[in-house]
């Protein structure tokens, strides 16, 4: 009737015989979680962690090209394409001295934590499509801005010329979909005629070339 097996009507009534009614406590409650490590994540793992990740993402990472320019806006940070989870761990653990016990952490749980702490900062993926603009902006940011005015300042381009992009793009979605729109007036003209002139549909037609 109450929808609880015979194991656990039994707990409940050992509990009401040695307690009196009052609410039953989970076992784990108050318990830190242990996340298959041989260390204990309490605030100072997550803090190492965390602060790691910021430091790796302000040196590798990029404000994300994406299709999405508002991203921007949420401090989204993008990781190389060429970088993995496993990869950013490896370099997590080579950075530690000889006798942290930060050693001890695992992969599964630096991945959670990174999910859990920021995940603003993410991985490129392999398939992001990059105009020559974009990969010009990248590889400043990366690789040629030494100081933090010249980072700046392309930084600053970089989202300019997105934003641009951003126009673009909505103008070519805006005609694409206005084919679209118009496709059926075409297919209906033909439908109701067995031949039609050329040019005789006043439609929009849309071209793609990849």
């Amino acid at each position: 009737m109450l929808g609880i097996g015979r194991t656990h009507l039994e707990n409940v009534r050992n509990h009401l015989a040695s307690n009196g009614i009052i609410p039953r406590v989970h076992g784990n409650v108050k318990k830190v979680p242990r996340w298959k490590t041989k260390i204990t994540i309490d605030i100072t793992v997550a803090t190492a962690v965390k602060n790691f990740l910021e430091n790796y993402a302000e040196i590798y990472g990029l404000p994300s090209p994406g299709r999405n320019v508002n991203r921007i806006t949420q401090s989204l940070t993008l990781l190389p394409a060429e970088t993995s989870y496993k990869s950013v761990y490896r370099d997590f653990i080579a950075g530690l001295e000889n006798d942290s016990t930060l050693k001890l952490l695992k992969y599964d749980a630096f991945r959670k934590l990174w999910h859990q702490l920021t995940p603003y900062i993410q991985i490129m993926s392999p398939r992001t499509d990059l105009c020559d603009t974009c990969q010009h902006f990248r590889n400043g940011l990366q690789y040629n801005a030494r100081k933090e005015e010249e980072a700046k300042d392309l930084l600053k381009k970089y989202k300019e010329h997105l934003v641009k992009a951003k126009l673009e793009r909505n103008y070519y979605n805006k005609n694409t979909k206005l084919a679209e729109q118009q496709r059926k007036l075409v297919d209906e003209h033909f439908i109701t005629r067995s031949k039609a002139d050329y040019c005789s549909v006043d439609a929009t037609a849309h071209y793609s070339y990849d």
